[in-house]
């Protein structure tokens, strides 16, 4: 009896066993889809897309032109300053290191030719270095600040030229002495950065635009 039952069992098993062995069978790839010429000149996907894009020269900019080349064929581009471009928008800004500050011949105030660019184009301007604070701190000061005479030139450029200054930088992730950190707990450093912001500030009111802290 007990022989009669595991007979069908088994069988059972090895049908099951046996089916299990059979590979199954391999869908064929389907075919690549076709490629698409398009015109090379044409980067524009989605006319829509197109649409999204904002119009960054003033809507007048073209009738005004007096300029030629770059734009597309028959328009030109508009011979005029970037300030006076933008100018219900936005300044427009530069940051300009002084050729004494780092003996550098590539920085700009102190090259003729990069002045008269300046003057041409921009209507705001930054300081790249002079005022950050590895430059400007003292520390047998009691405000922590020494003046540093290229940002001193820097700022008598600007005024000479009547471009309104952005102060850069109060506080900075580099450029500062290690002996700013030296000895000190939150509460020290807290009261190094105010003694030093607040001298700075206060030096430099009425003189430049605003900071960036």
């Amino acid at each position: 009896m007990f022989h009669k039952k595991i007979i069908p069992i088994s069988l059972s098993l090895m049908i099951l066993l046996a089916g299990c062995g059979t590979p199954a069978p391999v869908a064929e790839p389907a075919p690549a889809p076709a490629v698409q010429e398009t015109d090379p000149g044409d980067n524009t996907d989605d006319p829509a897309e197109a649409d999204a894009i904002p119009e960054l020269l003033p809507a007048d900019a073209g009738s005004s032109a007096s300029g030629t080349g770059g734009g597309s064929a028959g328009e030109e581009l508009p011979d005029v300053p970037l300030k006076d471009l933008y100018a219900d928008q936005f300044r427009m800004g530069v940051a300009v290191q002084a050729i004494d500050n780092f003996n550098d011949p590539t920085a700009e105030i102190g090259n003729p030719d990069k002045e008269a660019l300046i003057r041409q184009e921009f209507n705001s301007m930054t300081f790249g270095n002079e005022w950050k604070p590895a430059y400007n701190f003292d520390p047998d000061s009691p405000t922590l600040y020494k003046t540093n005479p290229a940002a001193e030139e820097l700022l008598t450029w600007a005024k000479e030229n009547g471009i309104p200054v952005r102060g850069h930088t109060l506080v900075w992730h580099s450029q500062c002495p290690a002996w700013f950190f030296e000895g000190a707990d939150r509460d020290l450093l807290l009261k190094r950065m105010r003694d030093h912001i607040g001298t700075v500030v206060s030096r430099f009111r009425g003189k430049i635009g605003g900071w960036d802290v």
